[in-house]
């Protein structure tokens, strides 16, 4: 099921500009201040979604989650973390979705994370990783961990 972000979460975004012109962004459940471009302003809205909506503690969502492929070390947008181990990973994007979903398979398989999300400034898309390796579009993701 393809979802959008509620412009109603805009709200709970802290902006400012810096002395250099540059401008930043956090929340108060990610007091840690970033470089507001695009994709970091999805990413920002997708926390405070599951925080608010999802009813996730943010000390178990972890941003720039690192993950071996191969030689290669990637960093997931956003991990949820379950007794330790990712149980939900997300890919934000200013714009494209077929990249992040390319880029969210290889992390689930690499992972056998069950359930993961691509979002852009406009649609959020809900998957679970299927025992055979694929991957299946759903209506939701659990809410926090008892659902």
């Amino acid at each position: 099921m393809i979802w959008t972000l509620n412009p109603e979460l805009l709200k709970y975004l802290k902006i400012e500009k810096e002395d250099n012109g540059k401008h930043i962004i956090w929340t108060d459940y990610f007091p840690k201040k970033r470089s507001a471009n695009p994709e970091e302003i999805v990413r920002q809205l997708m926390l405070v979604k599951l925080v608010l909506h999802y009813n996730y503690d943010p000390q178990n969502i972890i941003l720039e989650y690192p993950i071996q492929i191969g030689s290669t070390k990637k960093r997931a947008d956003i991990v949820i973390l379950k007794d330790g181990v990712p149980y939900i990973i997300c890919e934000t994007k200013s714009d494209s979705m077929s990249y992040s979903k390319d880029q969210l398979s290889s992390y689930l398989a690499v992972t056998r994370t069950k359930y993961g999300v691509t979002a852009t400034g406009i649609d959020i898309i809900l998957y679970q990783q299927n025992d055979d390796g694929s991957m299946s579009v759903i209506n939701d993701i659990p809410i926090s961990y008892d659902n």
